[in-house]
């Protein structure tokens, strides 16, 4: 494999490049940083210090806002408190972020511990707009 700077730039056998700096790797196995497609980490990827397990482990990239649950934005507005499974991720007063963009913005500023593919949970939606969970939306909350 060879790299420049920071990307890398040929894989394969016989590679003829120049090199600065030979790193033997017999007995070793080279992955691309693997991608966690269901998590939960909404919370753990605001914080450099709480997302570190996952690079640790080869995880490289998350995708969070899974099964319905996401951090923005903010499902707050007919009720005080997070409905199932909502409260599972966060408390109220970290549901904080008004817009998706809100808690696009704050991602970005916590610094770069994992990449990030966030989804908008459908329950904050719907937790958002209607009263009564259990049944369907009316039509002035659709």
């Amino acid at each position: 494999m060879a790299v420049a700077g920071d990307p890398i730039v040929a894989v394969g056998p016989g590679l003829t490049l120049s090199a600065r700096e030979v790193q033997e790797a017999d007995g070793l196995a080279l992955a691309p940083g693997f991608i966690g497609v269901h998590t939960h980490d909404d919370m753990a990827v605001m914080s450099v210090r709480t997302s570190l397990p996952k690079p640790s482990q080869g995880v490289t990239t998350v995708v969070t806002g899974n099964c319905g649950t996401s951090l923005g934005p903010i499902p707050l507005t007919v009720r005080d408190a997070p409905v199932p499974p909502l409260d599972l991720i966060a408390t109220a007063a970290e549901y904080r972020y008004a817009t998706f963009g809100d808690l696009l913005d704050a991602r970005r500023a916590s610094g770069p511990a994992l990449n990030v593919v966030p989804f908008v949970g459908h329950t904050v939606l719907r937790a958002r707009a209607v009263d009564d969970l259990t049944g369907p939306a009316s039509a002035e909350e659709i």
